[in-house]
């Protein structure tokens, strides 16, 4: 949009027009949507920082990071107060940045209520071009079963009916897990496992939830059902717009104690040397 300067004064029409292309902008960026949030909950060898989106690994160490994926729903103005979701599909696909490192992500576990005829995933290199680190779930244009992955809660029955379809939701979970963040809920869909070896001082990589390449809308409508306050079925088909995903998780090198050292050593000699050519000037 080009902006008139301020000391041009635009005709009353223009003016009319230009406060209602702003309208239509704010009203497009409060629109309720679905976001697959991937993130770290634990490290074996190495420490988990920034809300689960940078894991530090200690050099050299087999280590195995936990991961989580959330379903958050949000609507930043909602018709009603019921958020839920039940059922998400996709992939988890990393980027490696070094070679040597190796590792996969190991088949999900799911607890109830997405464990009703959910798809763990299966292994299988999504990475272009290929790396060492294993990846979970199908770049496929259709949905695979049992290869990609899908925490999936029975429709039929238990938590909050919306429409005809029974949703995990903040007024009943049905076991699921969930939390309050900004303009909505979240829900914890499933956990598995990412092993890494052979990581090493300069070693990085991403690793994050992937949004199935779909191009039909039967086909799309099988990525995610939620609702977002809107007293409706909200699903991949209809709202694709409206599904995102969360940032990648990092992970990088903790460097080692004994650079730790030699940097700390170099520092104090440094000092030293300085006083003394100070005390005999």
């Amino acid at each position: 949009m080009k902006i008139s300067p301020s000391n041009t004064k635009l005709p009353m029409s223009k003016t009319i027009a230009l406060g209602a292309s702003i309208l239509v902008l704010v009203a497009s960026s409060a629109s309720a949507n679905i976001t697959f949030d991937l993130r770290a909950s634990g490290s074996s060898a190495g420490t988990v920082a920034g809300g689960g989106k940078q894991v530090f690994v200690t050099p050299g160490v087999p280590n195995t990071v936990t991961l989580q994926i959330w379903a958050q729903v949000t609507n930043a103005a909602p018709t009603n107060n019921i958020f839920g979701v039940q059922v998400i599909l996709g992939s988890v696909k990393s980027s490696l940045t070094s070679a040597g490192v190796t590792g996969n992500v190991s088949p999900f576990t799911y607890a109830a209520p997405f464990n009703n005829q959910a798809y763990v995933g299966a292994s299988a290199e999504l990475s272009s071009p290929a790396d060492t680190l294993t990846d979970l779930g199908s770049n496929a244009t259709t949905p695979q079963t049992n290869i990609h992955i899908r925490p999936r809660k029975d429709p039929t029955s238990g938590g909050t009916q919306v429409g005809s379809v029974f949703f995990a939701s903040n007024l009943d979970s049905n076991g699921a897990v969930f939390n309050p963040i900004t303009n909505g809920f979240e829900f914890l869909m499933g956990t598995t496992t990412l092993s890494l070896t052979n990581f090493g001082e300069t070693s990085s990589a991403t690793v994050n939830w992937v949004i199935p390449p779909f191009t039909t809308a039967a086909n799309r409508g099988q990525i995610a059902q939620w609702t977002d306050g809107d007293n409706a079925v909200n699903n991949g088909s209809g709202q694709f717009a409206e599904m995102s995903v969360g940032n990648a998780i990092t992970f990088a090198a903790i460097p080692e104690p004994s650079a730790f050292g030699m940097m700390l050593l170099g520092a104090m000699g440094l000092v030293g040397f300085r006083r003394l050519g100070l005390r005999r000037s």
